[in-house]
């Protein structure tokens, strides 16, 4: 995995704690273990990613939306990528000082409807910043990343219209398969521990925190999905941990 999925990672949004349901066999007590299930979705079944090209009409309306004139960027790609950027318009507007998230999801479905983008599956919206919102795939409310790290839609506006967007955004296709998943959540603490334990071997103090959240998500490489367990340092999920379910690789991202 690219070390580059960090920058959606540090900016994904704060999920909500709850209790886990995520097969344990620990005899962790509560009081002395620093790990916090942020999410009670497992990540236990097996899907594809297809690349799903724009329409003709789709190109159209977003020609007719976006502003095309002087210091503007535009690529379309024919699988259904696209990548567009306004430099007219500056990042700084005082109008989204006071901005909520609901207020900007609103204002960011608006803009993607209006251009015959918005999802229509399961999706998670996270607002990453003033009028900068992330649509991401989701399966059974599971996170989806993938090995590219383009799937997903980030939108960047101010009140004077879009100044950036990156779409791509492909069709989630069940497939019949057995649970994947070979590594229990019990081990892939263990292997957490064991890996900050080693990697902090000369520095102790700085091994694990005394608050590790995880989840599981999926990661999709070339299209397949594979169920992870992701440990972080802090919530929202910072400078994570990942191990793979199925194999129990880990990857620190």
């Amino acid at each position: 995995m690219k070390k580059t999925v960090a920058i959606i990672l540090l900016l994904a949004g704060i999920f909500a704690f709850s209790a886990c349901n995520l097969s344990d066999n620990s005899n962790e007590s509560t009081d002395e273990s620093p790990f916090i299930c942020i999410s009670d979705k497992v990540a236990d079944k097996a899907f594809t990613l297809n690349e799903t090209p724009f329409t003709s009409e789709q190109i159209e309306k977003i020609n007719a939306i976006l502003d095309t004139g002087e210091n503007t960027y535009l690529e379309i790609d024919e699988t259904g990528g696209l990548s567009y950027t306004n430099t007219n318009i500056e990042t700084d507007n005082p109008s989204l000082i006071f901005i909520t998230k609901k207020r900007a999801v609103k204002m960011s479905k608006k803009y993607l409807q209006s251009m015959d983008l918005l999802p229509s599956g399961d999706y998670d919206v996270d607002l990453l910043d003033l009028g900068v919102i992330h649509f991401r795939h989701t399966y059974d409310d599971v996170p989806i990343f993938t090995d590219d790290y383009s799937e997903g839609i980030i939108l960047s506006f101010t009140g004077e219209g879009i100044r950036r967007l990156k779409y791509c955004w492909s069709t989630v296709t069940p497939v019949e398969s057995e649970s994947q998943m070979r590594i229990t959540l019990s081990e892939a603490k263990q292997l957490y521990l064991d890996f900050m334990e080693e990697k902090y071997e000369d520095h102790p103090t700085f091994g694990v925190p005394s608050k590790v959240p995880y989840q599981q998500v999926y990661y999709c490489e070339n299209g397949q999905s594979v169920p992870c367990y992701l440990f972080s340092d802090e919530e929202p999920l910072m400078m994570p941990v990942c191990v793979n379910a199925v194999t129990g690789d880990i990857t620190e991202w």
